[in-house]
């Protein structure tokens, strides 16, 4: 007894078992590829995600030290300004320099105020 094989030629039970089996190696291997890049997909888009949410993140902090930097230096001006006995000098020197860009170093100036 045989099969009739795609290209209609006849094969025996154990060639059509054989192939059967290759067919179904194939389609399991089909699967597990799709499988995988549905994960892959999935981790692309959690990444993604993340990423972006880093951004989010260091633009928020670039924004916050941009403001913080301007009120410092707003103040450094306005303590040129007002106060006369402040060394213009070393004051106009620090806030060029950008050393006047966090509170410790701008702090050294407070008791003028």
């Amino acid at each position: 007894m045989g099969f009739i094989a795609d290209d209609g030629s006849l094969i025996s039970l154990d060639q059509y078992r054989r192939k059967l089996h290759v067919i179904e190696g194939d389609m399991h291997r089909a699967e597990q590829l799709r499988e995988r890049r549905a994960c892959r997909e999935e981790q692309l888009q959690a990444d993604q995600v993340g990423w972006r949410k880093i951004e989010v993140a260091k633009e928020k902090r670039a924004r916050e030290i941009r403001d913080r930097k301007a009120e410092i230096r707003k103040w450094c001006l306005w303590l040129l300004e007002k106060r006369r006995d402040v060394d213009v000098k070393v004051l106009s020197k620090d806030l060029h320099k950008g050393v006047l860009c966090d509170w410790g170093t701008a702090l050294r100036w407070a008791p003028l105020l």
